[in-house]
């Protein structure tokens, strides 16, 4: 074993290192190898011989000292958070980042399925995702709702790169943004008025419900097939307009709608406004009330 000094440049920082010299012959035989200089520079290797990090007590070209967890303070510093998790969806490693986006402390979550965290509607395009980008060095973005610690949730843009094979790494790095009010401020200006004109002129009706069954919008068809002014219909129950027999049952396809992810569908005879002609209709409820953005039941009919 031989000793060497060396003088390394990261951009203006300067490491001045004594580096212990090891034989390929006894590195081979190690996992990973750590070797460590008398001013605190680890480098670590792993069992192929490749560079894997450093550490160190080191200088800027100003002559000021750079401290030793500076890459942890500037990985604990970035605003969007990063999740390490196994092929398997495990976690593994959650930067400060996360936490303050979530509410959640990493050390409660590590070792569990992040799975848990996504929201019902979006883990199989979740799994799709994960065993895309196991076979690919870097996934494709998507968009998918976390919850957080106060139960609400959170529209989140997740990219991830394979480090599955990496030794030192072992797993999957994700990075995740929260998009959720960039996604409320593109529901909100995004095409509206082409928007407002397909809701208007759609041959199906479309509404949306809050948790407990009143109408917050309405489309221009709910008028045409039953002759009602949207503007009455809007902040009141849907099974109002249901026939006076099949109220309870519409209330109970409702509730049981907020319950259920996925789609609700029920068959229910709804009253015209001329108080003689009955109107079936097949309506499908889907449930997105824990959506961020849209917060309700979606009905067509």
């Amino acid at each position: 074993m031989r000793r060497h000094s060396l003088i390394l440049a990261f951009g203006n920082t300067r490491v001045q290192a004594t580096v212990l010299v090891i034989p390929v012959s006894v590195r081979r035989s190690l996992a990973c190898l750590t070797t460590c200089s008398s001013t605190g520079l680890v480098v670590s290797i792993n069992e192929g011989g490749s560079f894997v990090r450093v550490k160190a007590s080191a200088t800027r070209g100003d002559g000021t000292m750079v401290a030793d967890n500076w890459s942890e303070q500037v990985l604990a510093g970035i605003p969007d958070a990063i999740f390490v998790i196994d092929a398997f969806g495990t976690l593994v490693f959650a930067s400060e980042g996360a936490e303050r986006m979530l509410g959640w402390k990493a050390a409660d979550w590590v070792g569990r399925s992040t799975l848990e965290l996504i929201h019902p509607d979006d883990i199989e395009l979740v799994v799709v995702s994960l065993d895309s980008v196991v076979g690919k060095e870097t996934g494709s973005p998507i968009d998918v709702r976390l919850r957080c610690a106060s139960g609400e949730w959170l529209y989140v843009e997740l990219v991830g790169r394979n480090h599955v094979d990496d030794p030192t790494i072992g797993g999957i790095i994700i990075l995740a943004r929260d998009v959720t009010e960039r996604r409320r401020f593109e529901v909100a200006t995004n095409e509206e008025d082409l928007f407002r004109s397909l809701m208007h002129n759609s041959a199906a009706i479309t509404m949306l419900l809050d948790r407990n069954g009143y109408v917050l919008s309405v489309s221009g068809a709910f008028s045409r097939m039953l002759g009602y002014d949207p503007e009455l219909v809007v902040g009141r129950p849907l099974v109002r307009w249901a026939s006076s027999v099949q109220r309870v049952r519409v209330a109970a396809a409702i509730e049981d709608a907020t319950v259920t992810p996925g789609i609700t569908s029920f068959d229910a005879v709804m009253e015209h406004k001329d108080g003689v002609r009955m109107v079936p209709l097949e309506f499908s409820i889907v449930n997105l009330i824990d959506d961020p953005v849209v917060g309700g039941l979606v009905v067509t009919a």
